[in-house]
């Protein structure tokens, strides 16, 4: 049996690489985008991780201080970023890593008017659902108070795909075929 190849060996002569897609890639093209549109923009991060939930609690401060001081830019704010983050399962419910960051956060903005957050996989595919994420407001939480759903509880059991599907606030690409990690949008307006 013939040894692995090394970096230098001959069959590697005729190898080429070419990046087409990334996760900044991603990110700069929304940014772009969202410039044209007239927000003031800030990419915060192509390799945002950490347990979904706390890293909620990080867009939640940037949404509070973009209110309150105008900070890291004034409004109409768009503040974009991509990774991926983890979820600690507790619980038997349905969702991903993108869906509890969303749910978690909209539990956060209740009391901040204006305020919009998407996140989504690229894949098209968070968890073993078929959503790509979810888009979450300020009004989200009255909205699932209204219809009797408790966010908080569901949260505990990791099953954001039921309410979020309820409030309307899945994303579903269906399948993309690529995947360049996890987009945040955060919309101050």
């Amino acid at each position: 049996v013939a040894e692995t190849p090394k970096p230098d060996s001959p069959v590697f002569k005729r190898v080429h690489h070419r990046i087409i897609g990334s996760n900044r890639l991603s990110l700069l093209a929304a940014q772009g985008r969202a410039k044209r549109m007239g927000m003031n923009t800030c990419l915060l991060s192509s390799s945002v991780s950490g347990e979904s939930r706390e890293i909620a609690h990080f867009y939640a401060a940037l949404a509070r201080e973009i209110r309150s001081f105008d900070q890291p830019v004034k409004a109409p704010a768009c503040l974009i970023a991509g990774g991926e983050t983890t979820v600690k399962v507790n619980g038997e419910g349905r969702g991903g890593r993108c869906q509890e960051l969303a749910q978690a956060l909209a539990m956060m903005i209740g009391d901040l008017p204006g305020v919009v957050f998407l996140a989504a996989g690229t894949d098209g595919v968070d968890g073993v659902t078929d959503a790509a994420g979810a888009m979450v407001d300020s009004n989200t939480l009255a909205r699932a108070r209204a219809a009797g759903l408790d966010l908080e509880r569901s949260l505990a059991r990791n099953d954001s795909y039921l309410p979020l599907s309820e409030l309307g606030a899945l994303v579903k690409t269906g399948p993309t075929g690529t995947n360049v990690m996890d987009v945040h949008i955060l919309l101050v307006g």
